[in-house]
């Protein structure tokens, strides 16, 4: 999931998961994503629905600083992967593609 646009849930879903956390400026949607996912099924389809766009003032046009609060995310997913080995394996991708380090040793 890219951009927040492309994602829809029910409201007692996000009441119950608290929102946003503030502490990933920027990944705030990824970490709620990736909470919601621990707890309910997920459902997607083909059909592009939202297009984003860049421009000069884009938070996400940071490079730097999206790959620091992304990585923070994918960091807080350890406890959650262990004991799963293909949940491993993409937190491995993910901490060694975001260049993170610390990821082994589960």
């Amino acid at each position: 999931m890219y951009t927040p646009s492309t994602a829809m849930f029910r409201r007692d879903i996000f009441e119950i998961e608290a929102g946003f956390v503030s502490l990933f400026g920027g990944a705030e949607d990824y970490d709620l994503y990736l909470r919601i996912a621990r707890k309910f099924p997920i459902l997607d389809y083909d059909e592009i629905v939202a297009e984003y766009r860049r421009h000069d003032t884009n938070k996400t046009g940071n490079n730097a600083m999206m790959l620091k609060v992304c990585v923070s995310v994918l960091r807080e997913q350890k406890g959650y992967v262990r004991g799963h080995p293909d949940w491993e394996e993409a937190y491995q991708a993910g901490i060694t593609i975001g260049g993170g380090s610390g990821a082994r040793g589960w």
